[in-house]
Order: structure tokens, then sequence, then C-alpha cells
């Protein structure tokens, strides 16, 4: 009861920031040490992390909550919820910023929140696991306007209403066997994900006197097809950690504006604007650890490699055969090589520090627009522009610490750009995170 008890209160408390604590500290990727936060994108992992519960905290509140609990079920099950987590195994980059018309879909207000993980592993035997993951986020809203001069109705009176969705489900599979050729384990996951969004806009409004004229203007934007698959595999052997993964989104997207001057259903205008976007990702890496004394150390780097496109065109609704009177392609693609290493410090059995070190070696990015001319749907010139450009980009850094109790771990990040930032002292945090805490109950531990 009393177990019962304490997952019902964290997880009604939760509290907190993407990732956890202790792998920010370190600035390591999830699958370069283990640790809990693996069990986003490798189902089966939650095995190793069974019985407990955790949530993370902002202290100043500048990050929505989550939290959550691990449980074991008899000897082969396990079972992980986590409620309001942010994103973890993508899928928040197919989203743009809300009103930001760039790469990705385009959100002119919101974009998903993510409200529930529901995590499942179960022992396939003494050498195979199998795990399940699923996500959903959902997001919306809607407002209306009204402003008229009844019983007299004058031009300016409107009725204005507006709404918005977005949504995603994501579902992961997660394979691991044992002893699998020279690894002493490996996993392949697999993720598919689908979002979806649409905007509506509907504006009536008067726009003569006598006799009165009520014209209307009706806008959407929505997903017109949208879905992401990513696989990723790992490999561990005698302390080397090796991952890769690659990722592929698809985006279509259509926006169309309509006017009916006389409300009366007979539309005179209507400009639809269709693009398709294609985003590849892949990385690649090892890490390595070793313990000298009282120090850990987490050393390693990946390759990683981005290509987006974009294609764009603008054409007239009401035109029969179609008439494309706009186009335009974009692509861009970058490479780089981080590196990352990391020490944790055993001050004391109940005390350690974290340190992180992060670089990107080195830092390519490309990118191409194609803008053609059209004259009634027929090409008459194309103005192409490239861009390159390769640097070396600045280092990052992170400090933490932790603190282990019997059953209870406290740890906490610090932000060392925020922490020495004067405007700290005025208690002016504006919208830098000083810290965030994870804090993990275990029980059967």
């Amino acid at each position: 009861m009393k177990r019962m008890l304490l997952i019902l209160l964290l997880a009604v408390f939760v509290i907190g920031h993407a990732g956890d604590a202790k792998m920010s500290s370190l600035l390591l990727p999830y699958w370069a040490m283990d640790d809990e936060q693996g069990i986003m994108y490798f189902p089966t992992w939650l095995a190793a992390f069974p019985d407990m519960a955790r949530v993370e905290a902002s202290p100043f509140g500048i990050y929505d909550p989550y939290g959550g609990f691990h449980l074991r079920y008899g000897d082969s099950m396990y079972f992980a919820l986590y409620v309001n987590r942010p994103y973890a195994n993508d899928i928040g980059e197919m989203w743009s910023e809300p009103g930001a018309d760039t790469l990705g879909i385009y959100a002119p207000y919101i974009t998903p929140n993510n409200y529930l993980d529901l995590i499942l592993c179960m022992n396939m035997g003494d050498a195979m696991k199998l795990g399940f993951k699923f996500n959903y986020a959902n997001n919306s809203w809607d407002d209306n306007y009204v402003y008229t001069t009844q019983p007299n109705p004058a031009v300016g009176d409107d009725d204005w209403t507006e709404r918005q969705y977005a949504r995603e489900l994501n579902f992961t599979v997660d394979l691991m066997m044992l002893d699998f050729a020279f690894l002493k384990s490996f996993n392949i996951g697999v993720d598919f994900g689908l979002p979806s969004m649409l905007y509506e806009e509907d504006y009536l409004s008067i726009t003569g006197v006598a006799p009165i004229v009520w014209s209307r203007v009706y806008n959407t934007s929505e997903t017109d097809g949208a879905s992401y698959i990513a696989v990723r595999l790992f490999g561990n052997t005698k302390g080397t950690r090796l991952f890769a993964s690659a990722d592929f989104n698809n985006i279509s997207h259509l926006e169309t504006w309509s006017d009916d001057a006389g409300n009366d259903g007979v539309f005179e205008a209507i400009y639809n604007t269709s693009t398709a976007q294609h985003i590849t990702r892949i990385k690649a890496g090892l890490s390595r650890s070793f313990t000298n004394k009282a120090i850990t150390f987490v050393y390693g780097g990946y390759l990683h490699y981005d290509h987006m496109s974009w294609e764009q065109q603008d054409y007239d609704g009401l035109a029969t055969p179609t008439v494309i009177d706009e186009m335009y392609n974009y692509s861009e693609s970058d490479f780089s090589i981080p590196i990352f290493m990391s020490a944790i410090l055993r001050v004391k059995n109940w005390f350690e520090g974290y340190a992180g070190f992060y670089a990107p070696m080195f830092y390519s990015w490309s990118s191409k627009d194609e803008d053609p001319d059209l004259a009634g749907g027929v090409y008459t010139d194309t103005t192409t522009d490239d861009y390159k450009e390769g640097y070396f980009p600045y280092v990052y850094t992170m400090l933490g610490v932790g603190f282990k109790f019997p059953n209870w771990r406290a740890d906490l990040t610090l932000y060392p750009t925020s922490i020495f930032n004067p405007y700290l002292l005025t208690g002016n945090v504006g919208t830098s995170m000083v810290m965030y805490l994870t804090l993990t109950y275990y029980w059967n531990k």
C-alpha cells in the first residue's frame, strides 16, 4: 500500500525537463553509458532498471514537468509509465517552431505536448528480450470573436473563428539478443510515427452597405500526409559501445486560401500552396569507459549527417487544368564529428561530482535554392543559389552533482553559463535554466 501511494504521489507530482540530470551533466548521448534514460530509445533496457519511480524538477519552473515509474511483474515482464515527458525518440524535430515557416510541419501557434509514454519489456528465453514503447502527443485550441452592431449591421462588423490541433502517435519495437556473434549484447530498434496538424480560420465580414453584403475568407493549413521511421542499432563488447541510427521523415503539407466575396457559396478565388519535405538523419559512433581509482571516464564520438529538402508549388485552385504559378526548391546538408569526454568523481559513498565536455570537432554545411520563374505554368528562367561553409564550433561544458542514499538518488545539473550570469543575482532568471533535479526512488534494491 505504501509503495502504491508513493507511485501515485510521484505520478501526480511530475516536475522537470527533458533527459535526466546525470546524463545532461555528463553531456553524453543516451547510448554512451548505462542509464535509465535509454529505455526511451531501447525499451528492452527497462529490464536493467526495474522497481523505481522518477521525477525531474526545474527549481524555477521554467520547463514543464514530467515523472513516471517502472514496475517488475513476475520474473519475465517489466512495465513503465511516464507522464508529460518531453519528446525522446524524435519526433519533435518534425515540427517547426510555432509561426516559423521553416523545415518541419508548419504549426501556426502550437506544437504537440507529449502526454504519455508506455513501455513494456518481456524476456523471451535466456538470450533474448522484446520491448515496446508507445507515446501520444496532443495539443489544441480554438477561439471565436464576434463584433456586430445588430440590429443595424455596418461595414466593419465581423465574425471570426480560428482553431488548430497538433497530434502525434509514435510506436517503438526493440529486440535485444545476448551473446550475439562477438557482442555481449545487440539491440535493433525501430520507430514509427504519425504526426498530423490542422489549422482553420473562417472570417466573415460586411463589405457593403446598401444592400448589406457579407464576404467570407476561409484559410486552412494541414498535413496532407506525414510519417517518421527510424532504425537504431546498438552493440556492447569488451568495454566498447557501438551505435548507429538512420531516421527518415516525410511531410506533405497543404495551405489553402479561399475568397467568397458575396458569401453565396461561390468562390471567386482559391489559392493553394503544396509542400513536400524529406529529412534524412544518419549517425554512427562509439564510446568507451575506464575507471582510475575514484574517477570513471567516459569518452567517444560519432559521425552525424543530415540532409533536408523542401519542394513547394503555388497554384490556382480554380484553374482547370491546374496551372502552377510559383515553384521553390530548397535543400541543405550538414556533416559534423562531435566528440565527448565525461568524468564521474566519487567523493564519498553518498556523493558524486559530474563534468561533461562536448565539442563538434568539425562542422560543414551546404544549401541550394532553386527559384524557377513561370508564366502561365511555363518555365521562363531559374534562379539558383549555392552556399557552403565549414568551421570548428565552440566547446560545450556542463557540471553536476549526485547524492546517493539507501533507496534514493538525487542528481543535479548545473549550467555554468547561467550560474555565473549576473542577471541571476538580481532575480532575473529569464529563459536560461540554472539547474534541474532528477529525483529517483528504488524499491527491492
